[in-house]
C-alpha cells in the first residue's frame, strides 16, 4: 500500500513543472494534502451509508474529479 507521500511525489513528478518555483510547490503541496484530507473526512461519513447509497457518492465523486475543469 502507498503512502501519501508517494502519492505526492507522483502527482509532484507528473503534474508539475521541474522548473516551479519552491513558492509554487509548497502551495500546490499543501493544496495537495489539504485536498486528501477532504476526501477522508467524505470518505468517514460515507462509513454511515448503506452499500448502495456508498456506491452512488463514491461514483459521483469519481465523476466530479475526472470532469473537473474540462468545462472551465
Amino acid at each position: 500500500m502507498r503512502s501519501i507521500q508517494d502519492y505526492w511525489t507522483e502527482f509532484r513528478q507528473n503534474r508539475l513543472s521541474p522548473v516551479a518555483s519552491p513558492v509554487q510547490v509548497a502551495e500546490v503541496h499543501l493544496a495537495f494534502y489539504c485536498g486528501v484530507g477532504a476526501m477522508l473526512d467524505a470518505i468517514s461519513q460515507l462509513r454511515a451509508l448503506d452499500d448502495h447509497a456508498e456506491s452512488v457518492y463514491l461514483a459521483s465523486y469519481y465523476h466530479e474529479v475526472r470532469t473537473f475543469g474540462r468545462n472551465s
